[in-house]
């Protein structure tokens, strides 16, 4: 069996697997929230796709939870530099979720980096971190969106 692998993909291909596979999961209300094409500005302030969740709650009612979602699309492992924007952002903003998916892995200082950064700010937003296992097992029984991205 092949590796499983994203590197084939464009920083904007990646971005939109990222979408699709959101849609898949049921995501709803989705924007892709395209930021300059110039690395050092951040115009899709925090986020490259914002989306909304909907789940049953224990008593029957809908609940909706709105998602911050930030792609890394890198080879070598995210370093802590790369996730500032989308922290300080979910901050400010508070979505119920700040979802990082990277092609790759975060580095542990990366980690260690959010573990401070959430406990020093009181972050009231729940944090999720995909990293390429993880998007290798979301996307299990999905084969058509795998061959849609030539994966």
């Amino acid at each position: 069996m092949p590796e499983f692998t994203l590197s084939s993909l464009s920083p904007t291909a990646f971005e939109e697997f990222c979408y699709e596979l959101l849609a898949e999961l049921g995501a709803r209300d989705l924007s892709w929230r395209r930021g300059s094409t110039t690395a050092s500005t951040t115009s899709d302030q925090g986020r490259d796709i914002e989306c909304w969740f909907t789940y049953k709650d224990v008593d029957g009612s809908d609940k909706r939870q709105k998602w911050f979602v930030e792609c890394k699309h890198h080879e070598k492992a995210v370093s802590p530099d790369k996730l500032t924007g989308a922290l300080t952002w979910a901050l400010a903003e508070r979505p119920h979720v700040l979802l990082i998916i990277t092609s790759g892995f975060l580095s542990n200082p990366a980690k260690q980096f959010i573990e401070t950064f959430v406990r020093n700010n009181a972050v009231s937003t729940e944090l999720k971190l995909w990293e390429l296992k993880d998007i290798e097992r979301l996307t299990l029984g999905r084969p058509a969106l795998l061959r849609k991205f030539g994966i």
